[in-house]
């Protein structure tokens, strides 16, 4: 990619593209175009791989989320991939019109238009209200936002802002599995390699100390530790410019309804439905042929008796040292089940 494309709704900085590779230690001539090269090749020989031919936009994406490392590259190429049959529930919907009907009623996912001076993006979250499947749908939203971010924004990362004020927390919180909460943050930033800036709650109320809990028992001890709560959205306002905020939030952009509708268009269109099918089914792993696998990778040592770091075996295995030591049996016990439904052998390979 040699300039940014202009979009319908993401504004850029004139030194976006520069800056960011920069960030991500891209910049040198010729280096991004190489990388891209590299891991094009590598994916054309995964036998376990059914879609082979990544977009080369899509696969610089990848690379600036890993700071430009081919190995990590791989690894997360692998991760999107595989995610997408361990977690099948993330890809079902695709027509954002017809198989949300309840969810635009009380929730507004969105990225707004304008970034920050250093080229980070702010996401909204504002839920107004609750039913049985609001955080599936919500889950399986932030996967639509987020591959088609993959093949149109640039930045650095993200900042998240919910907004609460409007909720019931205590009725969310009885809505929230944290097994699919899990998921959904390993595929977000593990897979498509989100990088989280800072989370921030904006409510007054202090129940919302029980979704951080959640949020602390099953997320990574790096993304909790840019939790932050606000009372009042004076102090979003230290976090996050004016300039960016809809004018919902007192800030100087469109109103928060405006972008939303505006993402609707976008993801209705019948271009990206049809990535969003062909994704669907040429983004699954082969689960014998990803075992069998034996492409090394030097960032990722390989367990025992298997040449292969960039496969399932490492992926569960510093899982489950992690959940471990967090003495979380119930998640534990769920790596088990899911790694011995996959491959008979879990226990014995750990």
């Amino acid at each position: 990619m040699k300039e940014i494309l202009k979009h319908e709704i993401l504004e850029f900085h004139p030194d976006t593209l520069i800056r960011v590779r920069e960030a991500c230690g891209l910049d040198a001539p010729g280096r991004m175009e190489e990388a891209v090269g590299l891991l094009r090749d590598w994916a054309a020989k995964q036998e376990h791989f059914l879609k082979k031919d990544f977009d080369p936009i899509f696969l610089e994406a990848l690379l600036l989320t890993c700071k430009g490392s081919v190995e990590k590259a791989k690894i997360r190429l692998d991760l999107m991939c595989t995610m997408r049959t361990f977690a099948p529930e993330l890809f079902v919907k695709i027509h954002v019109k017809k198989d949300f009907p309840q969810f635009h009623k009380v929730c507004k996912a969105l990225v707004v238009p304008k970034m920050t001076e250093d080229h980070y993006r702010l996401g909204i979250l504002k839920i107004t209200g609750c039913y049985p499947t609001l955080f599936q749908d919500l889950f399986q939203w932030v996967v639509i936002m987020n591959e088609y971010l993959k093949f149109h924004d640039y930045s650095i990362g993200h900042i998240c802002l919910v907004d609460l004020r409007e909720a019931n927390i205590f009725d969310l919180v009885t809505k929230l599995n944290p097994i699919e909460l899990r998921n959904t943050f390993t595929l977000i930033t593990k897979g498509y390699g989100t990088r989280i800036k800072s989370i921030n709650f904006l409510t007054p109320s202090k129940t919302v100390e029980a979704i951080v809990s959640l949020f602390k028992q099953v997320l990574s001890p790096k993304i909790t530790s840019r939790i932050e709560v606000h009372k009042n959205i004076e102090e979003i306002y230290e976090r996050v410019p004016k300039y960016m905020l809809p004018k919902d939030f007192g800030g100087d952009d469109i109103s928060l309804d405006k972008i939303h509708d505006a993402w609707m268009e976008v993801h209705s269109s019948e271009e990206y439905i049809m990535h969003l099918k062909e994704m669907q089914k040429a983004g699954r792993t082969n689960r014998a042929g990803a075992l069998r696998s034996t492409t090394p990778c030097s960032e990722c040592p390989a367990p025992s008796g298997h040449s292969t770091s960039i496969s399932l075996f490492s992926s569960f295995k510093t899982g489950l040292k992690y959940y471990r030591k967090s003495n979380n049996s119930f998640i534990c016990s769920n790596l088990y089940s899911l790694f011995d439904c996959l491959t008979n052998q879990g226990r014995r390979i750990f």
